[in-house]
């Protein structure tokens, strides 16, 4: 009996040994199950990620990541064709706003800026003699300017920059005209992405319009001046407009996502206004020239003119 004993005491503790792992060496967990082959299982890998599988539809739905701003910095410019718009010179009213407007495509017209160096009314009185000077198809006036004639805020001008960055409303954005690159408006924090040696003119204005279609809030709505703009559809068509006294919240609510011009507005920024406004219409888009510019219209620093691209042949 004795020996039988010490035999079982025996067991006990071997078996004790082989259960436990020494003092020093830790236990080795299983493998987990993550790092196994997965498998084609549906339930398996559903299981892996806790949320309801994407429909059909979802799945083939482009989304924006978390990391995406809602507002991109730049517009999505276009890679189809999209119908050239015909120039034309029309004149219309909506909600009690009256819309002079030059509608245009940038693939078949060049939009130039036109600045004075020595100031505003030193070289050109007028929008009329600025178009007539370089026989363009119509001419507005542009950027707004300090008090002594400085350009306020930044523009390129003929191969030539003037001025610094405005950070006020007046200067929210800035329309940037290329004929290599694309010819858009984009917001002024977005400036320093694009390569500004790609375009030959830009100017600093604002503050915007319309912006992806919708109107733009936290404008004034109770100062009614004449206002002068530039609109946009994201793509090639664009329109130069000057309007009847009306607020910038009221010409903001006008203008978004509508078709004014014959395309919808996607974009669209303040040009300077009140006395400043002038636009010059030639014959040529015209049964005759037109003039719009208040009686009481002082000089300008800068203008935007429109020419028709030379057809060359290849």
């Amino acid at each position: 009996m004795k020996l039988i004993w010490i035999l079982t005491l025996s067991l006990a503790l071997t078996s004790c040994q082989v259960s436990s792992p020494s003092r020093g060496t830790p236990p080795i967990a299983p493998m987990p199950e993550l790092l196994s082959h997965p498998t084609p299982n549906k339930t398996a890998n559903s299981s892996l990620i806790d949320r309801k599988p994407l429909s059909s539809r979802d799945q083939t739905r482009p989304t924006l990541s978390p990391q995406t701003p809602k507002n991109t910095p730049l517009v999505s410019l276009p890679t189809e064709n999209q119908p050239t718009l015909k120039t034309q010179f029309l004149e219309k009213k909506i909600e009690g706003i009256r819309f002079s407007l030059v509608k245009f495509d940038d693939r078949n017209h060049n939009l130039s800026l036109i600045d004075q160096p020595r100031g505003p009314g030193s070289q050109y009185a007028d929008a009329k003699q600025v178009g007539q000077k370089y026989s363009a198809l119509a001419a507005i006036n542009a950027g707004f300017f300090t008090p002594e004639g400085s350009p306020l805020g930044r523009l390129k001008s003929q191969g030539k920059q003037r001025g610094h960055n405005n950070p006020s409303s007046l200067g929210s954005g800035y329309l940037l005209w290329s004929r290599t690159a694309p010819s858009q408006i984009i917001r002024r924090q977005h400036f320093s992405q694009i390569e500004s040696s790609k375009y030959s003119n830009w100017l600093q204005t604002g503050p915007f319009l319309a912006e992806n279609k919708q109107p733009i809030s936290g404008l004034n709505t109770s100062n009614a001046r004449v206002r002068s703009f530039i609109a946009w559809d994201g793509k090639h068509h664009w329109c130069l407009g000057l309007t009847s006294a009306c607020s910038l919240a009221e010409l903001s609510q006008t203008l978004a996502g509508r078709s004014i011009a014959g395309f919808p507005i996607h974009t669209a920024i303040n040009l300077d206004g009140g006395r400043s406004s002038d636009l010059w219409v030639s014959a040529r888009l015209h049964s005759k020239s037109t003039h719009l510019k208040p009686f009481w219209h002082k000089p300008v620093r800068n203008f935007l003119i429109l020419i028709p691209m030379r057809k060359t042949n290849r």
